[in-house]
């Protein structure tokens, strides 16, 4: 577990030491699921995870996945790779590819047909485009709107997209998500609107476009 304690803590240089000395640690996965290289995106510290990904050997689509890596999840599904397969922790490569802001990967995999309304298996239960909305990608999310995903999918808790943007802030995703179908009137399962998270998270103007 040190090179996760080491992932977990930023610790570049020790990460990069014990993934040197025994590159079959890159395979080696944290008991929640994710291997080295996600679980250093996890933990936001994408830079770490693209150097243990030049450390790690051929990418796993997961991995590929969430660093736009698209020649190798090309490779990798041309090899029979299942577009959908999920990680342990419950994502499909499409889930990875929008929340980290992997374009050129996500219009790949909805190219090949991956399931934009695919749930996750855990409790957060999101959709791609939550994870989109989430990472605030906007080009991702008009993609997944265009190949039918639900702007009013809710996710655990009753958590759409439009309230993800709306608490981030994001007037040109609400826009997006609006013009798609998305309902400003719906609630999470605590009775919150969109405006309303909006107006709480400092963003007035945006709640008063969103009608509160």
């Amino acid at each position: 577990m040190e090179l996760f304690e080491a992932i977990a803590a930023g610790d570049v240089e020790v990460a990069r030491r014990l993934l040197t000395a025994d590159p079959a640690l890159a395979r080696v996965r944290h008991p929640s699921g994710p291997t080295p290289v996600l679980y250093a995106l996890y933990h936001r510290e994408a830079g770490l995870a693209r150097e243990l990904a030049g450390l790690a050997g051929p990418l796993d689509l997961p991995e590929a996945a969430a660093l736009d890596e698209v020649g190798r999840v090309t490779e990798v599904l041309d090899a029979g790779g299942a577009v959908d397969a999920r990680t342990p922790d419950g994502f499909t490569p499409l889930h990875l590819a929008a929340f980290f802001g992997a374009p050129a990967v996500a219009a790949l995999l909805i190219a090949r047909s991956a399931d934009v309304a695919a749930v996750a298996d855990n409790p957060m239960r999101i959709q791609a485009l939550h994870a989109a909305a989430s990472g605030g990608h906007v080009g991702i999310a008009t993609g997944l709107l265009a190949a039918g995903a639900d702007p009013d999918a809710a996710q655990q808790g009753g958590y759409t997209p439009l309230h993800a943007a709306a608490a981030n802030g994001d007037t040109r995703l609400v826009r997006v998500l609006l013009a798609a179908g998305a309902d400003p009137a719906r609630a999470k399962d605590d009775g919150v609107r969109p405006a309303e998270l909006a107006r709480e998270h400092g963003h007035p103007e945006l709640a008063d476009e969103l009608g509160a």
